[in-house]
């Protein structure tokens, strides 16, 4: 009996329907939680796997990155925003992006300008960074896809 109701129900598409609707977490006070709270344990027994990890590889701590746990989406925002990156991190994201550039002399030019910034302000490194966005996101709207001719396929019969 149960299973009849439940199959008109499928059917009816209502339940379908309930289904697919993606789901906000939020708190008892109403404020919208980031999705990443679902995986809460997961992340941190990968953290902690990795800090066990290194102190017991290299017997103390340091030089370990943990994912880490928002709780807001706008607290994730803030956090991965390029203005709150430090140099370092910057520099790591503009080697990133140079490395998957198709032309190898715009790559080296860009690698040569992060050398020449060491030490200056944050700014400097964020201008490059999105120089260097810009750049990569031309050449691969300019680079040559081409085409594939119908008549250069064999058909495969089983």
């Amino acid at each position: 009996m149960e299973i009849s109701l439940l199959r008109s129900e499928v059917r009816s598409g209502d339940l379908t329907c309930k289904l697919n609707v993606i789901r906000q977490f939020c708190s008892p006070s109403g404020t919208v939680l980031d999705n990443s709270l679902v995986y809460f344990k997961n992340i941190c027994n990968e953290n902690y796997v990795r800090y066990k990890d290194s102190f017991f590889a290299i017997e103390k701590f340091g030089g370990v990155t943990f994912t880490p746990v928002y709780y807001t989406p706008e607290e994730r925002t803030k956090k991965e925003s390029i203005e709150n990156q430090t140099t370092a991190e910057i520099d790591k994201m503009v080697f990133e992006l140079t490395d998957i550039m198709p032309s190898t002399e715009y790559a080296a030019l860009f690698k040569n300008a992060v050398r020449v910034l060491k030490g200056k302000e944050n700014e400097k490194f964020i201008d490059l960074y999105y120089d260097v966005a810009n750049s990569l996101s031309e050449q691969l709207a300019d680079a040559d896809v081409g085409t594939l001719e119908p008549d250069t396929f064999e058909m495969v019969q089983d």
